[in-house]
């Protein structure tokens, strides 16, 4: 039997009430392939970039040579969050921009500030002239100064450190299956 006909024939074999219930589901949560991940395993990946160099379009970066490639700030928020796909950090893949994080739900959704977790993104989308930007929340206020991982701009290095996040450009957003810990990251 082709691989094709062995498809069709356990489709064949889903009750009807299941097909309805996938069809009546938003397509964000149907789009979602991530595999359940812990707030502190993004916060703890995240962090092996810290010290490489900002890098436009990277996401790629070496735990033992600092000057080896680097991520560029949607670059390492994804590859921290393991969005689409898991992939190491030596592995160049960057399938999502800034403007996709505002511009769809596939792999993440809105949170209030009120309700901001350790990895939830926060960031903001290009809006005239300016580009966007996006870093990981770590701790602290999400209404002020906050504790942040990001990949700041050319010329820069990875960093982690305080950030003011409080005005009202800065949004949050949640990496779907993001299951937060109740002890420090």
């Amino acid at each position: 039997m082709t691989a094709y006909l062995r498809r069709f024939a356990t489709l064949a074999t889903v009750p009807l009430a299941v097909v309805f219930a996938l069809a009546a589901a938003p397509a964000e949560a149907l789009a979602c392939t991530c595999p359940t991940r812990y707030d502190y395993q993004c916060i703890d990946f995240a962090r092996t970039a810290v010290g490489s160099w900002y890098v436009w379009g990277g996401s790629q970066w070496s735990t033992t040579d600092r000057n080896w490639k680097g991520a560029d700030c949607s670059g390492l928020l994804c590859k921290g969050w393991q969005v689409a796909v898991a992939s190491r950090a030596d592995s160049a893949y960057h399938p999502y921009s800034t403007t996709n994080l505002f511009n769809n739900t596939y792999h993440w959704y809105s949170v209030s500030r009120g309700s901001a977790w350790k990895g939830d993104a926060v960031g903001y989308p290009p809006a005239g002239t300016e580009s966007g930007h996006v870093v990981m929340y770590y701790y602290g206020s999400p209404y002020g100064q906050a504790y942040v991982i990001e990949a700041p701009r050319a010329g820069y290095r990875i960093r982690q450190g305080y950030k003011d996040i409080s005005a009202s450009k800065w949004q949050f957003r949640r990496r779907h299956n993001l299951t937060l810990t109740a002890g420090p990251a």
